[in-house]
């Protein structure tokens, strides 16, 4: 009888803990990314009658292959990023979303099958429903460096995400997004960079007689309804270093006033040049540094806006962000969402698991105490005193 007894408790307190568990699992895991996403909001309408289109711009997911990382680290990372971009999706609704580079971490070294394995958990990762464009641009962990990307790394990158050199998306009539393959901005000529320049030069040329047609414009040019682009790539427009940043995501002290290196860290003076004369963008957004950075460049139209976007994943970061963009023909605004922070969601579970033993604990006691009281003796009208025997 004691025996029996001794084992409906634990019995009780197993299944006790083991519920609490898994209500403090399903919390951390799914739950608390949509609590704390939900705090974040799209700014605000740009004009009463023209809302605008919804951006999210998210930078760096770096999928692991083979090389790097413990099976564990590829799977808590590609878990939390795919409840934060389900949850963002699910609860903001964007037009579209835009991954700013490294979408893989190895796709430079990676075989072909391991490439597309990547590519096929990339798409399970980051899924797309009606309604939703996914848009993306290539970086150096995807094609490698300049130096290293040789055409197998860089054509099979664009025949699976549907990229290319420099590439013209238009989402609305006057709302253009130009995606430039950072690594073909090297300005040597090479196979990938000569493409490029030339996709470059007819774009700014496509622009230039949308905006204001004359002789020069050849008859056979397409043109659209014309409104400053919005230019999205891997690396940063040139600048020396992150020594400007601010905020508590930019670089840390120690590494935010060491020197960029052209073709490394960001574009080149030319290449960025190029880009903003040719171009003349309204906005910049890039990657590839993992942390935030506003930066102000100086055109003759006047300060154009570049905001290097945080990594996406844990792995680099414990508090990644994205940015929210609304965009119509003539204006823009943003704000960044903060992501669940991987050192809160550890907390969560230190606090959490001991606080599901004390409950189980007293979920068990109380379970015993009631037992005793509703037992064969209080029914037959004999209850037990304090030291559990019968009067």
């Amino acid at each position: 009888m004691a025996g029996g007894c001794q084992c409906r408790v634990v019995g009780v307190f197993a299944a006790s803990l083991l519920a609490f568990c898994v209500l403090l699992l399903l919390y951390c895991e799914v739950f608390h990314h949509y609590a704390v996403l939900a705090q974040c909001a799209w700014p605000a309408p740009l004009s009463a009658g023209e809302p605008g289109l919804r951006l999210m711009l998210l930078a760096d997911t770096h999928l692991l292959g083979s090389r790097h990382g413990h099976w564990f680290d590829k799977l808590r990372r590609e878990w939390q990023m795919h409840r934060s971009y389900v949850s963002a999706v699910t609860l903001h609704q964007p037009h579209a979303v835009v991954f700013l580079g490294d979408l893989h971490d190895e796709g430079k070294w990676s075989g072909p099958e391991e490439f597309q394995e990547t590519v096929r958990r990339f798409d399970s990762l980051f899924p797309i429903s009606e309604g939703l464009r996914r848009l993306v641009v290539a970086g150096n962990h995807d094609i490698g460096f300049h130096y290293s990307a040789r055409p197998h790394l860089w054509s099979r990158f664009d025949a699976a995400h549907n990229t290319s050199g420099v590439t013209l998306v238009s989402l609305a009539e006057r709302v253009h997004l130009v995606l430039i393959n950072s690594v073909a901005m090297e300005g040597d000529r090479c196979q990938l960079c000569a493409a490029a320049d030339r996709q470059l030069r007819r774009l700014a040329e496509v622009l230039r007689c949308s905006e204001a047609a004359d002789s020069q414009c050849a008859a056979d040019l397409p043109t659209l309804q014309y409104s400053r682009p919005i230019v999205l790539q891997h690396y940063p427009l040139y600048r020396a270093s992150d020594a400007h940043c601010a905020g508590p995501d930019a670089a840390p002290p120690a590494v935010r006033t060491q020197p960029f290196r052209a073709g490394w860290e960001c574009l080149s003076a030319a290449a960025s040049s190029a880009i903003l004369t040719r171009l003349r963008p309204r906005l910049v957004a890039s990657g590839h540094t993992h942390h935030a950075c506003r930066t102000e460049h100086r055109t003759p139209l006047g300060p154009v806006t570049e905001h290097s976007v945080p990594s996406f994943s844990w792995r680099n970061r414990a508090d990644p962000s994205f940015l929210m963009l609304r965009v119509n023909a003539d204006s823009h605004a943003v704000l960044k969402c903060w992501m669940a922070d991987e050192r809160g969601v550890v907390a969560l579970y230190l606090v959490g698991v001991p606080a599901a033993l004390v409950l189980s604990f007293v979920v068990t006691a109380r379970r015993r105490v009631i037992r005793r009281w509703n037992g064969p003796e209080a029914r037959s009208g004999t209850l037990p005193d304090r030291q559990g025997k019968q009067e």
